[in-house]
């Protein structure tokens, strides 16, 4: 411990000690006990007499209180700052950048104030002003955060009421959408819509395979390619593109069904004579896996679409 810091322990001391002698003598007095009766009167004319010998002793002792804490003031001051420091210290350029409750303390030890507690007083209330200052700000904070929340949520709970509307409204629309549907296919449907494809008569098995093969070559496992087991149909089929025009019969997508499902032509025409079995082949067609395998060829979503009249 330095010589300043044992001087400043020594000085606190004794005023502290002075300090109980003053608490002693504010706690002279004259208690309600002893002003009953002649005895109680005896007994405080004594203690006054008492009070008054010792108080030229209390005076003493509070003057001496008084210069030991001035002197206690002194090492204090001088040991956060001298008078000489202080003034140095206000005449540099970095002064000007402290804090307003530094400057204040700094230039009253420049002008040779020696109170610690005018300069403690002072400290206090900066701080205090520093820090309603800061509750003030910290508030304005705290409140523009609040209000910012508030204005996030109430937009988010309206954006999402306006999508829930809008999500609701959509829904309407397209059970209004497939209720007009569903009435206009009602409107084409009737009961006998299917009686004509439902009386026509499935073919015999193997009998319309010719029409797949490409390249003319499929042979008849079940002994059906006599020319009297062919239906009518067959052989007007055949009449009918060998009457055709020649640059016609040139295209191999003409006379070949399975050619002209992977080609890109329109229409492909079916004549014959009544009852020749014209029907039933449009049935097999329509309903055939290979009619829709060749379709594939060029488009991968394929639907047929077959209505029979």
């Amino acid at each position: 411990m330095s010589g300043a810091e044992a001087a400043l322990l020594g000085v606190g001391i004794l005023c502290n000690a002075m300090q109980i002698i003053t608490f002693a003598k504010d706690s002279i007095h004259v208690d309600q006990a002893s002003k009953r009766g002649l005895r109680g009167k005896i007994a405080a004319s004594k203690k006054s007499a008492v009070a008054l010998w010792r108080g030229k002793e209390l005076q003493d002792a509070e003057k001496n209180l008084q210069r030991h804490e001035q002197l206690l003031h002194s090492l204090l001051l001088d040991r956060v700052c001298s008078q000489s420091q202080a003034s140095e210290i206000t005449s540099l350029e970095p002064f000007q950048h402290l804090q307003g409750y530094l400057q204040s303390i700094i230039s009253q030890l420049a002008h040779g104030s020696t109170n610690v507690s005018d300069l403690v007083t002072d400290f206090s209330a900066n701080m205090s002003n520093r820090v309603a200052d800061e509750h003030a700000t910290t508030r304005t904070v705290i409140e523009d955060q609040i209000t910012s929340a508030e204005n996030t949520i109430r937009q988010s709970i309206s954006q999402s009421i306006d999508q829930l509307r809008q999500e609701l409204l959509d829904r309407e629309q397209d059970k209004a959408f497939k209720k007009k549907y569903e009435q206009l296919l009602s409107s084409l449907r009737f009961p006998d819509m299917n009686s004509r494809r439902n009386h026509i008569l499935n073919n015999y098995p193997g009998t319309f395979n010719w029409i797949f093969d490409q390249h003319g070559l499929l042979q008849s496992d079940c002994g059906l390619s006599s020319e009297s087991d062919l239906s009518d149909m067959d052989s007007q089929l055949s009449e009918d593109t060998q009457d055709s025009d020649a640059e016609t019969t040139d295209d191999p997508g003409f006379d070949s069904f399975a050619d002209w499902l992977e080609s890109d032509l329109n229409v492909f025409w079916v004549s014959g004579k009544p009852a020749s079995g014209k029907s039933s082949l449009m049935k097999f067609l329509a309903f055939n896996h290979q009619t829709v395998d060749h379709l594939k060829t060029w488009q991968s979503n394929v639907h047929i679409l077959a209505h029979f009249f």
